[in-house]
């Protein structure tokens, strides 16, 4: 900006100098034609002295004309000189002006020569900076917005996230690194680090599933791996990333997360397990009810025939009722087992519509006269739900397996903060003192689902006389919340 100023100080100082030059000039060439001419009117005359004196005045007269028009140019001269600079002066201080950041800046056009075109464009250059500068800067607020939301998300999210610099090799954690894994996320690693932390089972399908990616340039990764953990254990994760690549295909780097789905494993191969064993649960019951039953059957049938054969009647009665008897127990057994393999009613529809549903699939199908009487006045928390379904299907289990009863009562009702559950059957009983020396697994579950609920638990049964079951648990725990 300064080499500009000095340029146009110099062209006005040029502009100057010229018309002082040319002016010059012009005076010394008038002159002399004036001197010349009156020296030959003069000769012409016959009057030496006197013309010499005219000849004077007259240069003298000429040379104050000549003066003050002299003056007049030079003036002239300097307005002009600021009429033609001042305008490139105006485009000088707008540029500089620009160059320091005001977009605001305007030049007026005072003429519709070139520098007047000049500034009208110097103007229209002005404005379309201005317009993409405002664009720019709303860009700039809406990308920074962004970025802030981005890093809040990668503050607090639980997924280790990173960036690989493919080329360079380093990778960088954000904190959820530390979280899951209880490695240090500051800093640089080097890829290798995430290498040797792989499972040495997974290592080989974990790498070749990555380089083949890179090969291939694909852009989105997803696989599953175990990955060391800073204690020594492994956690199951999944990693996903999105992989940016340069023009001519080579992979720069790739951004994405490690996702802990440990906990989803182990439930999954819990549920897995929990499948297994429960197969394996029906397949003793059917051994040990059904098969056994069918079993009988099989020997009465063979047995009846020998005795049909032998011509015994009687004996031939009592098999085909005992047959009966056999056949209609293998019956109920079937059905419990086919119910127990049934969804869940309580999920969907709470504790006395489960009931219900079970009574109804299981007892009255297999002949016994099941009744329920629910009286609930307030809502049961699910935990209580479940465990007092489980103890009444243990108990209707019992009651259908070995009570031979064929009628079945169910209460269930609310009172004074407690919520009780009856079940009386007239089956054919046992003895309670034996059972405390030799009770069986089931009574074992349903007491200590009782004591988890701080409720209580009674069983009162006589051989011959039936059994009523009697559960009551609190809604309220001690310390004021729901039990």
């Amino acid at each position: 900006m300064l080499r500009i100023r000095t340029l146009l100080n110099q062209l006005r100082t040029r502009l100057i100098l010229g018309a002082l030059a040319f002016l010059l000039a012009l005076t010394g060439a008038v002159m002399l034609v004036v001197r010349d001419s009156l020296q030959f009117a003069a000769r012409d005359a016959g009057a030496q002295g006197l013309a010499e004196t005219n000849v004077n005045d007259i240069l003298q007269a000429t040379l104050l004309t000549i003066g003050y028009f002299a003056v007049l140019a030079i003036i002239g001269a300097i307005i002009a000189a600021r009429a033609l600079t001042n305008p490139i002066q105006r485009l000088v201080d707008g540029t500089r002006s620009i160059a320091m950041g005001d977009l605001n800046v305007r030049i007026p056009v005072k003429s519709n020569d070139e520098l007047g075109v000049l500034a009208d464009s110097f103007n229209k250059m002005a404005g379309t900076l201005q317009t993409r500068n405002s664009d720019l800067v709303k860009a700039n607020e809406s990308l920074s917005q962004r970025e802030a939301h981005l890093r809040l998300i990668t503050n607090v999210t639980t997924d280790a996230i990173y960036d690989w610099n493919i080329v360079a090799g380093k990778t960088m954690w954000n904190e959820g690194y530390f979280m899951l894994f209880g490695y240090p996320s500051e800093g640089v690693h080097e890829h290798q680090w995430w290498r040797e932390r792989i499972h040495p089972e997974d290592l080989e399908r974990t790498i070749s599933h990555l380089e083949t990616a890179l090969q291939n340039r694909e852009e989105y990764l997803s696989y599953e791996f175990r990955y060391r953990r800073a204690d020594g254990t492994y956690a199951h994760v999944i990693d996903r990333g999105f992989i940016f690549y340069a023009e001519d295909g080579v992979p720069l780097r790739e951004v994405g997360a490690m996702i802990d789905v440990t906990d989803r494993v182990i439930l999954t191969e819990a549920q897995a397990q929990a499948a297994l064993e429960e197969r394996q649960r029906l397949a003793r019951e059917l051994h040990d009810s059904v098969t056994q039953s069918l079993y009988s059957l099989t020997l009465l049938a063979e047995a009846s025939r020998r005795t049909a054969a032998s011509g015994d009647v009687e004996k031939v009665v009592g098999n085909i009722a005992r047959l009966g008897e056999t056949a209609q127990q293998a019956l109920k057994e079937m059905r419990l087992l086919v119910y127990e393999l049934r969804p869940l009613a309580l999920e969907h529809a709470g504790l006395a519509e489960a009931l219900q549903h079970r009574i109804d699939a299981v007892e009255k199908r297999a002949g016994v006269e099941a009744q329920l009487r629910v009286n609930l006045e307030a809502e049961l928390p699910p935990h209580i739900e479940n465990g007092l379904y489980r103890i009444a299907q243990e108990a209707l289990n019992n009651s259908l397996k070995h009570a031979e009863a064929t009628k079945v009562s169910i209460s269930l009702q609310t009172q004074d903060g407690h919520v009780q559950l009856g079940i009386v059957d007239n089956g054919k009983g046992f003895d309670t003192e034996a059972l405390q020396d030799h009770g069986g697994l089931g009574m074992v579950s349903m007491r200590e689902r009782v004591e988890s609920m701080r409720g209580q638990y009674s069983i009162t049964s006589r051989p011959g006389d039936g059994t009523r079951v009697w559960i009551n648990v609190p809604l309220i725990q001690p310390n004021g919340d729901m039990a």
